[in-house]
């Protein structure tokens, strides 16, 4: 006799597979203008979307904000061959990164975010979401200002990549403080809803890239890419 848990267990699963069919099937026969931004994003390729249209090579120099576990420098290394500059706070994703990347001579490894002003803060762990925003208890975190990094001191920048679920509304603009946003060829940016007030931070980004970069697609609240002027189709 089967278990009721187990048959509970079960339903649950073929519960689970449903829905993710029903849900996938309606992304693919929905016209697309009725499919949310994360809808379309899936439809269009998922994450293939990131690397389509960036201009990279081998000799091209890549800062990940928000390395996490190295999913995605990773990839930008085996498809492009960059020089990649990783800066994850969380010390238990460097740890991860820096197995990731042994022995790689393209890769560096930053233990601190960057912002506008040095300080310490805590983030609250919850994987690829971790944020500074989602509660009040977390692990201990640097920040430096852009200044104590060696960002300043790069001659050019081909693409920086930003989810720091939320922190990017700190980044940009001392990015743009600093003078670097007009050296960076391409911004891959991922804005996150992190109070009351995101959709006017979130003007405010865009407005500050506006001035050297234009917008060459964009998911809201997903993913969106931004070429600098003279690069831009």
């Amino acid at each position: 006799m089967i278990p009721e848990v187990a048959i509970r267990y079960s339903k649950s699963v073929q519960t689970r597979i449903f829905k993710r069919t029903v849900s996938n099937y309606m992304n693919w026969v929905l016209p697309r203008k009725l499919l949310s931004p994360v809808r379309q994003f899936t439809r269009d390729g998922h994450n293939e979307v990131l690397f389509r249209d960036l201009e990279l090579t081998s000799n091209s120099v890549v800062l990940d904000f928000g390395g996490y576990i190295g999913e995605f420098s990773e990839e930008i290394l085996q498809r492009f061959d960059c020089q990649l500059h990783i800066f994850e706070p969380v010390q238990l994703f460097v740890n991860e990164l820096r197995k990731r990347f042994e022995g790689s001579e393209k890769v560096w490894i930053y233990d601190y975010a960057v912002g506008l002003k040095q300080r310490d803060f805590f983030l609250v762990l919850d994987g690829e979401a971790t944020s500074e925003f989602r509660g009040s208890i977390g692990l201990p975190c640097s920040l430096r200002s852009v200044d104590q990094t060696i960002i300043p001191r790069l001659s050019s920048i081909d693409l920086i990549a930003i989810n720091i679920e939320g922190g990017e509304y700190e980044l940009v603009p001392a990015l743009y403080q600093a003078g670097v946003l007009n050296k960076v060829g391409q911004i891959l940016i991922q804005f996150h809803k992190v109070g009351p007030n995101s959709d006017e931070s979130v003007a405010q980004i865009r407005a500050i890239m506006r001035e050297t970069h234009t917008l060459e697609w964009r998911y809201e609240y997903v993913w969106e890419l931004w070429k600098i002027v003279e690069k831009a189709k």
